[in-house]
């Protein structure tokens, strides 16, 4: 006994693989799922401006940020927290697939 109703048919087929597929490159590619800890670890730390401001806590640099490939720049406690959500820039949208 099948725990799915009647009316689901689990035989896609290659149409709706190959759709599944495409739909799930286009979410990853927009940032619909988290960042790797791989990309993430690899970001790299530049010197920060003080007077710059972090654009997710709004908080002012101290002495060390991290830079994302779209060259924004954030604090690395911030974008860590960030990425671990939703692999894009915060800033520009741009996934961060290094």
């Amino acid at each position: 006994m099948s725990n799915y109703p009647s009316d689901v048919n689990l035989n896609i087929g290659a149409s709706g693989y190959a759709f599944l597929i495409r739909l799930y490159n286009l979410l990853k590619r927009n940032g619909y799922f988290p960042a790797t800890d791989k990309d993430i670890n690899a970001l790299p730390i530049v010197k920060s401006s003080k007077e710059d401001t972090c654009a997710i806590c709004l908080e002012n640099y101290t002495d060390e940020a991290s830079e994302l490939p779209c060259k924004h720049i954030f604090h690395t406690q911030c974008i860590h927290m960030w990425l671990k959500q939703r692999g894009i820039c915060p800033v520009c949208r741009q996934p961060i697939n290094i």
